[in-house]
């Protein structure tokens, strides 16, 4: 069954504002029992060089922990919420593991 692959736990609502009053929304994602994607959306749109202190995330977004593969933030395409600055974002997301399809393990 497809859909218990993806299950997992959910962030309550009612705990994001213990974590920042900034935040709006917590999502998480799960692939295989795995933590895959944090998702954070925040209530107004935030400086990226604030976030980053923040949430003490490399600049450089290459020296990411080792159980990190990508940190995004400032750019959502499918959004149209989107800050007119671009020196500013509504959100931040987590990649802890890279979705690998049978395509990409050259299964049959």
């Amino acid at each position: 069954m497809t859909d218990a692959y993806y299950e997992g736990i959910q962030f309550p609502s009612t705990l994001t504002s213990k974590i920042s009053p900034l935040i709006k929304d917590i999502g998480l994602s799960f692939e295989n029992g795995s933590l895959q994607e944090i998702f954070v959306t925040f209530k107004d749109s935030i400086a990226k060089n604030k976030l980053e202190e923040l949430f003490q995330l490399p600049k450089d977004k290459v020296n990411l922990p080792e159980d990190i593969m990508r940190i995004d933030y400032g750019d959502n395409i499918y959004s149209s919420d989107k800050p007119i600055d671009t020196n500013y974002t509504k959100w931040l997301t987590i990649t802890t593991i890279v979705h690998i399809g049978t395509t990409d393990m050259d299964c049959e």
